[in-house]
């Protein structure tokens, strides 16, 4: 059941962040691009199924549904409310994140389904570092921009230093991963460092800092 769940995770982290681009998220308030996007989001769980697709097709069929339903509901709130950013962004991921949990558990409920699910295209242990490596770089980069809205200036910051602070991040989530149950005591002396964003440093680095962290205990509690 947990294989599976990370599996999930892992595809709706892809094809909601790096291959969602803004053209998309413009598009997907009509009919024809939100089933593009949901056309996107199944491809993904297609790939990453791998030789279990014969088992679990009618599952990832079912998440795509869902993910249509959720992302409808979205769009609405979106119309009505336009001056709600944060909690409709939040939510919308809450419920992906409960529909992810649903499903892993009804196959797991189901004897047949979960002894017939073969290997999926990557291993656990891969699977738990992708999740850790997205979530860490683009997925905050995207998250991070939205919910700092109401902050005009250091939105732009976020913006123009994107790649600098992505690779940042990256840095610090391999350091946490090969530092192990240690990556903790490292974590506070860091702040000390310079960093490549002049204003909002302290703001920048508490949150990359902890974002990487974050990251890479998500892939010790994975694998």
């Amino acid at each position: 059941m947990i294989a599976i769940f990370w599996m999930f995770v892992l595809s709706h982290l892809i094809a909601d962040y790096p291959l969602q681009t803004d053209w998309l998220v413009s598009v997907k308030r009509t009919w024809w691009g939100l089933s593009l996007h949901v056309s996107v989001h199944l491809a993904m769980l297609i790939i990453l199924a791998g030789p279990a697709l014969p088992t679990l097709w009618r599952y990832l069929l079912l998440l795509a549904a869902i993910h249509y339903l959720i992302d409808s509901f979205k769009n609405w709130l979106s119309r009505a409310r336009p001056q709600w950013i944060n909690g409709p962004y939040i939510f919308d991921q809450f419920l992906h994140l409960l529909s992810l949990i649903g499903v892993a558990f009804w196959v797991h409920a189901n004897p047949a389904a979960e002894q017939s699910i073969a290997p999926f295209l990557l291993s656990t242990d891969w699977t738990a570092f992708l999740i850790g490596l997205f979530f860490c770089t683009v997925v905050w980069y995207i998250s991070e921009r939205v919910l700092s809205h109401s902050t005009p200036d250091y939105r732009l910051e976020v913006v123009a230093r994107r790649w600098p602070r992505i690779g940042v991040r990256t840095l610090l989530f391999l350091l946490f991963l090969w530092l192990g149950k240690q990556a903790g005591l490292v974590a506070l002396p860091l702040l000390l460092l310079p960093y490549p964003t002049p204003a909002y440093r302290n703001r920048a680095i508490v949150t990359d800092v902890a974002v990487a962290l974050v990251s890479a205990l998500l892939v010790f509690a994975a694998a």
